[in-house]
């Protein structure tokens, strides 16, 4: 029913990326003509200002109903605006509903990465895990365990963390970019010259990785 590639920005890391399917709502007119009405939800998903998808989902949830996925997506909209507090409502209100087929496991991640950029790592490694548990397979929730365990300095809890990220997503270089990081700052420089040459084999351009080098 829908497939979710979350792509965070800890640290000018990441962006959301959300893939969902939604058929727009066909009307027909007296005489046989056909025509397609746009919902409030699908404005929403196909807006690119993050301003005018709040209001587009504010006027779903009002005039259409409420529903896990047009929470959940004003959430990441929020998040972009850095309305982290606010997110993370939306991120619990989206498990609380009934209509839409949607794992908690992707709501518990968006509260990780609030918690995160709102520098509560204690919390955001615990939604992490709470993420992980519900689906072993959330790449995004070891993500955002690994960032959180940076900045709680536990190391090789962030390198196992972003390992399992990379066994999960081998084409990205975000997760040989993020682990070249922490081997870098425990000193274990042949493994992040080892990353940093997988991160360049994947994006060439990587002027971060460029620097590291």
């Amino acid at each position: 029913l829908y497939d979710t590639r979350l792509q965070m920005r800890p640290n000018t890391y990441l962006t959301p990326i959300l893939t969902f399917v939604l058929a727009a709502l066909v009307l027909t007119l007296p005489g046989g003509v056909a025509y397609s009405q746009t919902s409030w939800y699908q404005k929403g998903r196909e807006a690119t200002n993050n301003h005018d998808k709040v209001d587009y989902f504010t006027r779903s949830l009002e005039q259409e109903g409420p529903n896990k996925f047009t929470y959940y997506l004003r959430a990441w909209a929020l998040y972009d605006l850095n309305r982290f507090e606010k997110a993370i409502k939306d991120f619990n209100a989206s498990m609380l509903q009934e209509t839409g087929e949607l794992a908690d496991t992707y709501n518990y991640t968006g509260i990780a990465w609030c918690h995160y950029r709102l520098t509560d790592y204690d919390k955001g490694l615990q939604f992490a895990e709470k993420a992980i548990k519900e689906m072993p397979s959330n790449a995004e929730a070891w993500n955002v365990k690994g960032w959180s365990s940076v900045s709680l300095d536990r190391n090789q809890d962030a390198i196992t963390a972003f390992t399992k990220y990379i066994s999960l997503k081998p084409d990205l270089a975000l997760g040989y970019s993020a682990r070249s990081y922490v081997y870098s700052r425990t000193e274990q420089f042949q493994k992040t010259l080892d990353d940093c040459e997988k991160v360049l084999d994947l994006d060439p351009q990587n002027n971060l990785i460029l620097e590291r080098k």
